[in-house]
């Protein structure tokens, strides 16, 4: 696996790059000069997946199994190295204070291939823990975001966003507080 490094700057219209490297080295000192950042990316990535046919997909799946949805994701631009079956766990998947449903994105050639790799994600990330790991770790998210943000310059604001991650996660609250 060859890796580029892209020396970007500016945002939106104004985004640009400034140079490519070969190496780290380069980059930085680019990088340096103009004050910009730094991107890498994997030279040649995912032509794999292109000449298998494989598309994008990104699947919906509940804790039990079941496939709430499941669309095909082409034409839709990776942003991530780590697409390829990647679970995103949302607010959106959310009820009472619980991940029910995460989403997997993958590529696969068709939906019925989707859903079975997801449901091997699914299954693998119920195993090592990692499911129930991420509701702590959304809370220990918003307590640093909402409450400790507003601390000690708002302690009615603050004091809001504490009552509100203790209706949501009673037990875990007094433990990272």
């Amino acid at each position: 696996m060859t890796i580029i490094y892209l020396v970007t700057t500016g945002e939106y219209s104004d985004y640009h790059i400034i140079g490519a490297y070969s190496n780290n080295i380069m980059a930085q000192l680019c990088s340096a000069f103009f004050n910009a950042d730094i991107e890498e990316y994997e030279l040649d990535a995912n032509i794999d997946k292109v000449l298998e046919k494989s598309k994008p997909w990104k699947v919906t799946m509940e804790r039990n199994g079941n496939t709430s949805d499941c669309e095909c994701l082409d034409g839709w631009i990776q942003e991530h190295h780590d697409f390829d079956n990647h679970a995103r766990f949302s607010n959106d998947n959310k009820i009472n204070g619980s991940y029910q449903e995460v989403d997997i994105y993958l590529y696969a050639k068709n939906e019925k291939q989707a859903i079975k790799s997801a449901n091997e994600k699914r299954v693998q990330l119920i195993a090592n823990g990692e499911w129930d790991k991420y509701r702590l770790d959304y809370l220990v998210y918003n307590f640093n975001f909402f409450y400790k943000r507003f601390l000690p310059s708002d302690k009615e604001k603050a004091d809001f966003w504490l009552s509100i991650l203790k209706n949501e996660y009673p037990e875990e609250v007094n433990i990272i507080k």
